[in-house]
């Protein structure tokens, strides 16, 4: 039978050659998703004193592999962080393609229809407040950006260049083009 630093170790490897943390299903993320259980809720193992130095392994282990051990909410609490600091930076949201524009539009369609999660609900509420212009439907975004080409050529008698040096004019440029 394996021991409590060898499942660790085993974990360890998995992640190493996977650079995931391993699946529930599998009996190492199964004694992961326990330990974790235990860990965050100083709970079992991680409630007893007797078991500080396994704590401190696995304080390390959970440091060393932060990225690995997320939970939901905060994998969800870093993306939500990763867009706004884009749209602050960058005025925009991401391109279309860009696997954050698909979680961002994933958000919205959650909210719609009433199925996001409560806890997330302020921290959604308090971001699309702040980045609103951004955060409309794909069909509205599209129609307005029609418009704003429409009125572009109006005015300009010609259509936005893609590369134009006004940003204005090159964020339409590159829609149209899209």
């Amino acid at each position: 039978m394996n021991t409590w630093n060898e499942h660790l170790e085993t974990v360890k490897q998995f992640i190493a050659e996977n650079n995931k943390k391993p699946p529930k299903t599998t009996s190492i993320g199964s004694w992961l998703s326990d330990q974790l259980r235990f860990f965050r809720g100083n709970k079992g193992w991680a409630a007893n004193p007797d078991f500080a130095e396994r704590k401190a392994v696995f304080t390390e282990f959970m440091n060393t592999y932060e990225e690995y051990m997320l939970t939901r909410d905060e994998i969800w609490d870093k993306k939500l962080k990763e867009v706004d600091e884009y749209i602050v930076a960058n005025n925009r949201r991401h391109p279309y393609d860009h696997p954050l524009t698909t979680w961002l539009l994933e958000q919205i369609k959650q909210v719609g229809s009433n199925k996001m999660p409560q806890n997330r609900i302020d921290k959604w509420n308090a971001f699309s407040t702040k980045h609103s212009r951004f955060i409309t439907p794909n069909n509205e975004i599209w129609n307005t950006n029609l418009e704003l080409c429409k009125e572009f050529i109006n005015v300009n008698k010609k259509r936005p260049s893609s590369s134009s040096k006004n940003s204005d004019e090159k964020i339409i440029g590159q829609w149209i083009v899209n």
